[in-house]
């Protein structure tokens, strides 16, 4: 009897340690010092730049389908003032369905970049956008952007749209409120793609580190992006304005190297795939299954 117990003690203790695993999510980058002018145009800098794709089919009419064109990336720079977001789509058919009205919660219908941050790294459970220095901010392929989507933005966030013969790209500066930007810091944040129809749907969510459509309620789902201290040089000139001519009239000159690119050529990191659900659910099954049968035995073998 003390045999069977110590077996199905040792069972469960083993499921207990690996639950913390399974239920693991969030992706990791790295941010290296450098300073892109915000303009729509990928800057040498940009190269050297850690770079990794939304990878995650989240949700969207098309989910159970694997998308043939559609990807994204992100890569990711800082220096003293801000932090520097680059986005590359590849999207054979971008959309802005409503693009007369950039300040509609109907903005998930349009070809959008969404890039959510934590700058306390709390990263709040429920209810994030309650919580000062978390934002969401929305990013349109027509140039519209929202400052913020959520939460609560003192700072007006510099970005810069241009269309590509393949998609487009956006880049992103970004001014923290709360905290002073260090190498060494880590952030919460999160980054999602929304492939719009002309039809006010959506084929296709691409997420980060969120993979299951909960980023817009839950922070802990996010991935963390670290200050790296090492440099990737400078430009001549800091961030600029968003340029103020239509994405469309504005392809960009690398449009041949954004529609090249994949994760086996990029300089993208990979970070430990999350766990899904259902390896939980594995789990906790036949630790539960073993007991089970465990328990069944000893009971024969006390009646016996």
């Amino acid at each position: 009897m003390k045999k069977t117990l110590a077996l199905i003690l040792s069972t469960l203790l083993l499921v207990l340690c690996m639950l913390p695993q399974a239920f693991a999510i969030g992706e990791e980058m790295t941010a290296k010092r450098g300073t892109p002018v915000i303009d729509g145009e990928i800057d040498e800098i940009w190269k050297n730049a850690d770079r990794q794709e939304l990878k995650y089919v989240k949700a969207g009419d098309l989910k159970d389908f694997p998308p043939e064109v559609e990807k994204a990336f992100a890569s990711v720079l800082w220096d003293d003032n801000y932090i520097y977001f680059l986005f590359e789509v590849t999207d054979d058919d971008p959309v802005a369905a409503t693009p007369a009205d950039p300040n509609t919660a109907q903005d998930w219908k349009n070809d959008t970049i969404f890039l959510y941050i934590d700058e306390t790294n709390a990263m709040p459970m429920s209810s994030p956008w309650d919580t000062a220095g978390v934002y969401q901010f929305s990013i349109c392929v027509d140039g519209n952007f929202r400052s913020p989507r959520n939460g609560t933005y003192g700072k007006e966030i510099k970005a810069a749209v241009k269309a590509t013969e393949n998609g487009f790209i956006a880049e992103v500066a970004f001014e923290p409120e709360i905290i002073k930007l260090e190498a060494g810091i880590e952030l919460t944040v999160d980054y999602q793609y929304n492939d719009g129809t002309e039809n006010s749907t959506r084929d296709y969510c691409l997420g980060w580190s969120d993979e299951t459509d909960s980023a817009a309620s839950n922070a802990s789902v996010w991935g963390t992006l670290k200050l790296s201290a090492e440099s990737v040089g400078e430009t001549a000139q800091p961030a600029e304005e968003p340029a103020s001519q239509p994405a469309a009239e504005q392809p960009a000159t690398t449009a041949d190297e954004v529609a090249s690119a994949s994760p086996e050529t990029s300089t993208e990191t990979s970070a430990p795939t999350a766990a899904q659900t259902g390896d939980v659910v594995t789990i906790a099954a036949a630790a539960l299954a073993i007991a089970g049968a465990l328990g069944v035995g000893l009971t024969k073998k006390k009646r016996s």
